[in-house]
């Protein structure tokens, strides 16, 4: 059996047929059906590397090898399909590296922070988390009004900060309270 390309992959990963980001994405050319498609893979990759790590130093070295990555991905030397996927969207889009690191560090923050002390520290994760990918995603899609990258990015933390509210009970399980303590 051939090795899926790295779309593919991606693809698989996260925009299988009946999945939500399928339907969102449905309509868009297949270019950047794809795009969308490795942004969010590498999202989850990044998230998938810290959920249920018992031992931090653990999820700090995966984190680490993910920030090597996309380090690679900008010389053109990736190593995970999701990374390849990334490295033709960066020439193709224009794509900054630190906002892909500023995902990982706001991903971090789970590994760092089981309790979020107030609300600012939680929009903070959830713009990191949320409006990050968001942004990368606008780039991706294109825009013409310069106000719009603004209401991607808050569109982004209230989805994360959203959630949040809805993962109260599965992040409470992991030993993570995402509700702020002085609220």
């Amino acid at each position: 059996m051939l090795p899926l390309n790295p779309f593919d992959y991606c693809t698989d990963k996260v925009a299988k047929r009946g999945t939500a980001l399928f339907y969102a994405t449905f309509q868009l050319p297949e270019a950047k059906r794809q795009a969308v498609a490795a942004i969010h893979a590498f999202r989850q990759e990044v998230q998938e590397a810290v959920v249920d790590i018992s031992d931090p130093t653990l999820g700090t070295v995966k984190l680490q090898w993910w920030r090597n990555q996309i380090a690679a991905v900008f010389d053109g030397t990736p190593q995970h399909p999701v990374a390849s996927a990334l490295q033709a969207l960066v020439r193709t889009y224009t794509l900054p590296a630190p906002h892909f690191l500023a995902l990982i560090d706001g991903i971090e923050g789970d590994l760092a922070m089981p309790r979020y002390p107030d609300l600012d520290t939680l929009v903070r994760y959830c713009d990191l988390t949320g409006a990050v990918p968001n942004a990368l995603t606008a780039e991706i899609l294109g825009y013409r009004d310069t106000r719009t990258i603004d209401c991607v990015r808050d569109l982004g933390t209230a989805c994360a900060l959203a959630c949040v509210v809805r993962d109260v009970g599965r992040a409470a399980r992991r030993d993570r309270i995402y509700l702020p303590a002085d609220e």
